[in-house]
């Protein structure tokens, strides 16, 4: 179902199988259309999904180096 709004600021007359006066501002929904000139289509709010968060990367640590002095003198 779509939904369309008078913004012309004047009253319309539509014939949809018989006149229909569509005052100044007032929205109607009509099914099987989705064009309706001079009518504007409104589009229904419809929220976006929330992204899911991404993994964190976890800090690689450097593994400490073999420091011990090893030999003979």
């Amino acid at each position: 179902m779509a939904r369309f709004k008078n913004n012309t600021g004047r009253d319309v007359y539509l014939d949809l199988g018989g006149l229909r006066r569509i005052a100044a501002d007032e929205i109607v929904d009509l099914v099987g259309t989705y064009s309706m000139p001079p009518l504007t289509l409104v589009e229904e709010y419809k929220p976006k999904p929330k992204p899911e968060p991404k993994p964190r990367k976890t800090k690689k640590t450097e593994k400490p180096q073999n420091c011990s002095v090893s030999g003979t003198i």
